[in-house]
């Protein structure tokens, strides 16, 4: 299928054993008609960041270290399906099969197995992502993230009350 890329977020270097941009990275290693398929837009300030979700078919978030991906959040919040990695925070966003997908960052041939399977099913993408905004909008709205922060200290102060009884 044709499938682009766009990559949003400063463009530093990949890491201290990597010293390239990504960009670099990226053009160093993909043959030029592939790197043509990759769109590079740089720092995106928070409020423009709905229009790129908006442009894209799936998030591809592969990252080792994410606690909470706010990227994730944001992106379900605006109906899309994610392709995220195991093992990180990512899971409390993205169901496996349902919203997206979790892989093992270790295994990209898995991660592109994952987009193309999207790219081929955009009806399954969709559906994925209408269920990842409404688990966005169960666990993390405004109201949702109150309702848990008031019950917790309800039970905290509920707890430490019949401990001094």
């Amino acid at each position: 299928p044709d499938v682009r890329f766009l990559i949003a977020g400063p463009d530093r270097p990949v890491s201290r054993q990597i010293p390239q941009t990504g960009s670099d990275f990226l053009r160093s290693r993909l043959a030029p008609d592939h790197f043509s398929r990759v769109k590079i837009l740089g720092h995106m300030p928070l409020e423009h960041m709905p229009q790129v979700y908006q442009r894209a078919n799936v998030l591809l978030a592969p990252s080792r270290s994410e606690t909470l991906s706010s990227a994730c959040v944001e992106a379900a919040g605006c109906g899309l399906a994610a392709i995220g990695a195991r093992g990180t925070g990512m899971e409390s966003v993205i169901v496996h099969g349902e919203t997206g997908f979790l892989e093992d960052v270790h295994q990209p041939e898995e991660f592109a197995k994952r987009i193309l399977f999207l790219a081929d099913h955009p009806d399954i993408s969709r559906r994925m992502g209408e269920r990842a905004r409404r688990i966005v909008l169960e666990r993390f709205s405004f109201e949702a993230v109150s309702r848990a922060t008031v019950a917790m200290y309800e039970d905290v102060i509920h707890k430490r009350s019949r401990q001094h009884e």
